[in-house]
């Protein structure tokens, strides 16, 4: 337990805190919604592997074979894809107790995660492209499914950085533009 809390309380905390502020101070319904997207780009991204979903799968795969050439066009669509299908669809529907910013605010903190802080380097990251079958990511719903290779911790504290920077441009997005 102590290890857990080591590499995700200040990540968990942070998520939920802004979140929070952008979902009008809603902390419950923020909670639910950052459980629910968890829930959802762990099945997304197993989904992907599992079963053949035209264009999301093709896609998925090229980020996997990726050659530095192709790399740009495909995280554009990766990007696209993840913001879409772990919770950016969402902001199609009217949903009154979540904000558009808080709706917006998880998918693309699992995108920049995935699109810059590992291409820095992760090894989580890592194993998960050399073995489809571990490491679907979010790491702690790998914990809870048992596909996390090795079973190691991975440390998210350092993603405390983009919770910050996205919290502070979707803030001005919202209250400064009336956007969301």
């Amino acid at each position: 337990m102590y290890e857990f809390l080591e590499n995700y309380l200040l990540f968990i905390t942070f998520s939920i805190f802004f979140g929070t502020i952008l979902n009008d101070y809603r902390l419950g319904y923020t909670i639910i919604y950052f459980v629910f997207f968890l829930f959802l780009a762990y099945f997304v991204h197993w989904t992907i592997h599992k079963t053949h979903i035209p264009f999301f799968t093709d896609v998925h795969d090229k980020h996997h074979t990726a050659h530095e050439k192709d790399e740009i066009i495909n995280i554009i669509l990766e990007v696209f894809i993840e913001l879409f299908s772990t919770g950016g669809f969402l902001m199609l529907l009217n949903i009154p107790f979540l904000t558009k910013s808080l709706i917006i605010y998880y998918p693309l903190l699992y995108s920049t995660i995935h699109f810059i802080n590992y291409k820095l380097d992760n090894k989580h990251h890592r194993e998960h492209h050399r073995d489809i079958t571990v490491n679907y990511g979010p790491s702690i719903i790998d914990h809870l499914f048992g596909t996390k290779y090795n079973n190691e911790y991975e440390n998210m504290n350092y993603d405390v950085i983009n919770c910050l920077l996205l919290f502070i441009g979707l803030y001005i997005l919202k209250h400064r533009n009336n956007i969301w």
